[in-house]
Parts: structure tokens; sequence; C-alpha cells
């Protein structure tokens, strides 16, 4: 055989490698997730792979997720185009169980999730399974507490909608009392620190009032 035609298959071996350096959670039984008692959230669970092949400790995890509309994550440009998960957890040793709480997703809402793992050079496994999970429902609430603009989502957009409302003389928080994350039966600045805790996972979710 020619070197000519040797080529493509060697570069094709080293991407192989490359690749297989950095162990897959879809390896070891794969991503697992269930729904937790807490409204909005969910529980995943995997064994953590290693940085080469299934020995060694991993430099991190890249967890994604999008809506169940959407289809799971099984593609490249699917993944590219998913959120990702805030606040992943620092890999174990290989063969150790692995598992994180997400926080903040739409009451009752099921999502796809998938993850990669990646070393310290900068090497990303291929992709693991993508479970279908279904976020924690409210828990006699008829509305999102935190979620103060009302699109279904508890994010920054909802800290800015309070500290108009409270400062600026902006719109009101629909429901008023979604606003009111604490419960306290007043809407102030702490509740604009709270749900802020709660987005960055440095805090309780938001209560219903």
């Amino acid at each position: 055989m020619s070197n000519l035609n040797q080529g493509p298959i060697f570069i094709f071996m080293a991407i192989a490698a490359i690749f297989a350096a950095v162990g897959s959670a879809d390896a070891e039984g794969g991503l697992a997730g269930e729904t937790t008692f807490n409204p909005g959230e969910i529980l995943l669970r995997w064994t953590a792979p290693g940085d080469n092949g299934y020995t060694g400790r991993a430099a991190g995890y890249d967890i994604r997720y999008q809506a169940y509309s959407l289809g799971p994550l099984d593609t490249e440009a699917e993944w590219r185009n998913a959120s990702r998960v805030l606040g992943e957890p620092s890999p174990s040793i290989a063969g150790v169980k692995d598992s994180m709480i997400v926080k903040s997703l739409v009451y009752g809402a099921s999502f796809y999730f998938a993850m990669k793992t990646y070393d310290l050079a900068g090497n990303y496994s291929v992709l693991s399974n993508s479970p279908l999970v279904t976020a924690g429902d409210t828990l006699n609430c008829s509305y999102i507490p935190g979620d103060a603009n009302a699109d279904g989502y508890i994010n920054i957009k909802d800290v800015a909608c309070v500290v108009s409302y409270l400062y600026k003389e902006g719109f009101l928080p629909y429901p008023l009392q979604s606003a009111d994350v604490d419960a306290s039966g007043i809407i102030n600045i702490l509740d604009v620190s709270y749900v802020i805790k709660s987005i960055y996972h440095e805090g309780p979710d938001p209560v219903c009032y």
C-alpha cells in the first residue's frame, strides 16, 4: 500500500486514539436521570470515566440539555446548540459513581440530557447516551416561584424584572407573589439576592407563597 493511501488511515487512527484516551460516561452504564421531589429539579447519575480510557481521573464534565420537543442530544450539532448545565462536579476517580442535581428548570417539563468528559489537554470524549428526564413539578402552587416575568424560566431576566419593579417603576411581576421568593410577604432586595443565589446554585430554590 502506498504512503498516499495510508495517510487518511493514519489520520483516522490518530483521531480515534484521542477519543479513546478520554473515557465516556456511556461506557460504564450510561448517564441516567430521575425526577426529584423539589420543583424544577432533576438528579443525574453516572459512573466516572478516566482521563486515559477507564483509568485515572478526567479533568472535567460538560453536561448539556434541551427541551423534549427537540429530541435527544445524539449529534454534534445538537450538542453545540444545547444549553450547558452550570456547576458540574469535579470528576471522581474512574469507576466511582458521580451525580449532580440540576436546578432552575421549568417545573414538570421534560428534557434530554447528554454529557462529555474532557482531559487536561482539552480532548473531549464522545457523547454519552441522552436520557429523557422530567423536572419536579409544582407543589400546590399555581405559578413558578421566581419566574417574575412569567416566561416559564427562572434566570437573570427575572432578576432584572424585579429590580425594575422595585427601583424603576417597571412592570409588575406576574403574578406579583412570584417575586416574593422567600415567602416573607414583602418584595424587596432580599428577594433579588435570594433568586440570584438560587440561579447560581448557592442557595435554596424559590418557595411558593
